[in-house]
């Protein structure tokens, strides 16, 4: 009786129709871009990071979100910092 060996992999397969013009033309672009599982896992940690660089370990992705939110208050303070020294611009120039 052999033992079977851990599984190191899961797989899962991606249809696409022979019917539909798109399928056809993703399937096409797709084998075109070298190593099929290769490419779907880049699209897909791309799509993660939603254009931000992410390091993968837990604690760092978790900071990396964490200065991501920070760094989007700072930038809507600062817009409303602008807005008030425009303001404060017009009340000088129309006193001169």
């Amino acid at each position: 009786m052999s033992v079977e060996p851990q599984k190191t992999k899961d797989v899962k397969s991606v249809a696409f129709s022979k019917v539909f013009p798109m399928d056809r033309q993703l399937f096409d672009y797709a084998l075109k871009q070298g190593a099929f599982s290769t490419y779907v896992k880049r699209l897909i940690q791309r799509d993660m990071e939603k254009g931000h660089k992410v390091i993968h370990e837990e604690k760092n992705s978790i900071l990396i979100e964490e200065l991501l939110k920070k760094n989007e208050k700072l930038e809507e303070e600062i817009k409303s910092l602008n807005v008030k020294l425009e303001a404060i611009g017009q009340i000088i120039n129309e006193q001169n």
